[in-house]
């Protein structure tokens, strides 16, 4: 017996590095990362020694919080579409 190719009761496949908690644990991860580089753009500014190479903690700063705002969008679509699809679920069985 030949298998349905386009059969409806398939799981969707979502890849390791776009689970839930890699997202929550790559969340924390650009958090510390961010208080780390807030923490070097202090010793850059108090030492007039390092004070050309204050570029660096500020791009690993603005590259945090770029994937902290990208994993947080992303998690909040997939919230909302988890809710309107269970809201819509319950409003079939009614």
């Amino acid at each position: 017996m030949r298998l349905e190719q386009n059969a409806v009761h398939r799981k969707i496949f979502s890849p390791w590095y776009d689970t839930e908690s890699i997202c929550l644990v790559a969340i924390l991860f650009s958090v510390l990362v961010f208080l780390f580089c807030l923490a070097g753009i202090s010793v850059c500014n108090e030492k007039e020694d390092f004070q050309n190479y204050i570029w660096f903690p500020t791009l690993l700063m603005m590259m945090s919080c770029g994937l902290f705002l990208s994993l947080f969008i992303r998690l909040i679509r997939r919230y909302v579409t988890r809710y309107r699809n269970r809201n819509l679920n319950l409003n079939d069985l009614s």
